[in-house]
């Protein structure tokens, strides 16, 4: 089977929206517990630009990182009145406090536990706030806060591909950049699928740019005449925004 990205055209496309409940939905402490979530992130955005940060060694670092958001603590045993909200909040605090365990109990004594239990952590605490933006509504711009809107956008536009079969042997998939931030070094795994959605073949889309409000189109050739769809299997690759650059990736498996 062969890929080939093709070139870019030109489009306007109008931005998506996040569904998400309205400030009047929420109770006073949903709205105390998103206040805190939004300040914690402000703050350390505030102190990830500083200069103190650069002069720490790696230890003091990840140490001084964890405590930004330990101030969530308090909202453990909380009821929200909201099922939704209830289990977010809760996977979000358990995941800081792994953060935290990790740090304390490994980062001196075994580098290779504590980075894999830091980082899942880390990655557990980024789906609670994805969760979170996906759901609520968050208003700060926090470096955080903006890339889980980012990973949202992303999200939509790659889990909503339609395949055009335009020949026997050739499909093309357009690709469509409605975020508002540019694409770098973009990467993506597909699958060809048919009438059940069973995967059919694989497709790699590799090493692309695609610059905001664009859209291009990936044509692909293969032998395989009951192939009615696609669907994304992963990506991952570059994204910047305005002043802001963010490493953004997901998985749908």
């Amino acid at each position: 089977m062969r890929k080939i990205f093709t070139t870019l055209s030109f489009v306007f496309i109008l931005f998506s929206l996040i569904g998400c409940s309205a400030d009047s939905d929420l109770t006073s402490l949903q709205k105390q517990f998103i206040k805190d979530v939004e300040k914690s992130l402000e703050e350390k955005d505030k102190w990830l630009k500083s200069d103190s940060e650069e002069s720490m060694d790696l230890a003091t670092f990840y140490e001084e990182e964890t405590h930004f958001e330990t101030n969530l603590y308090k909202y453990f045993d909380k009821d929200f009145e909201d099922p939704l909200f209830q289990e977010i909040a809760t996977e979000y605090i358990k995941a800081v406090k792994e953060k935290e365990v990790a740090v304390a109990e490994y980062l001196d004594s075994n580098q290779e536990k504590f980075e894999t239990n830091y980082f899942d952590a880390e990655d557990k605490r980024k789906d609670a706030l994805k969760l979170l933006v996906n759901h609520y509504p968050l208003t700060s711009n926090a470096y955080d806060i903006k890339e889980a809107r980012l990973e949202i956008y992303i999200d939509e536009i790659l889990t909503d591909l339609t395949l055009e079969k335009e020949s026997n042997n050739t499909y093309t998939i357009k690709i469509a950049n409605s975020t508002g931030a540019d694409w770098e070094d973009f990467s993506i795994d597909l699958y060809l699928v048919d009438i059940d959605r069973e995967e059919i073949s694989p497709i790699y889309i590799d090493d692309f740019s695609l610059p905001s409000k664009k859209s291009a189109t990936a044509t692909i050739e293969a032998d395989i005449a009951d192939a009615i769809g696609v669907k994304c299997e992963s990506y991952f690759g570059k994204v910047i925004s305005k002043k802001d650059t963010f490493l953004i990736s997901n998985s749908f498996e």
